[in-house]
């Protein structure tokens, strides 16, 4: 892991606002939000998104998520890319992948912030209702701390 400076979590907290505000203009954009679990520690999770299309059916991702750890914070920066695998009628099934970055904050005496960089292997089923399309989705983010994750959520 490579030590984690407040200036870098700073720049790339502005890169992530940039991502998830700035898609192509043409592109419909849907927001969402996320919870769930990383299931290594059972740990819980919540986290935001934003979803556009960039192709027939791939659709690009930014997303975070704070993970609520005992004596320290965890954030997830994610850039991931969905291919639809299955989009008719009330089903839509997806399979993604994406690079992330993944920042621990310490709170232990003598431990230093770490930021890691991991890639992200997506699955996910959405059920369309509407405007809302709440969805599951089965994450493996692999990095130095490699972990499940299942998230629960819903885009408007």
């Amino acid at each position: 892991m490579v030590s984690c400076s407040r200036s870098l979590r700073c720049t790339l907290a502005l890169v992530a606002a940039s991502v998830l505000s700035a898609p192509a203009a043409e592109a419909a954009v849907q927001w969402g939000v996320r919870g769930g679990v990383y299931t290594d520690e059972e740990d819980l999770f919540v986290g935001g998104e934003a979803m556009w299309g960039v192709g027939r059916a791939w659709r690009f991702n930014p997303n975070f998520e704070f993970v609520f750890v005992d004596r320290a914070d965890l954030m997830t920066l994610n850039a991931d890319f969905q291919k639809g695998i299955h989009n008719r009628g009330d089903l839509e099934i997806w399979a993604g992948a994406g690079p992330a970055i993944v920042f621990a904050d310490r709170d232990f005496p003598g431990e230093d912030d770490e930021a890691d960089l991991g890639v992200n292997l997506t699955l996910g089923v959405g059920v369309p209702r509407g405007d809302l399309k709440p969805y599951g989705q089965v994450k493996v983010l692999l990095s130095d701390d490699s972990q499940a994750v299942l998230a629960f959520g819903v885009r408007f």
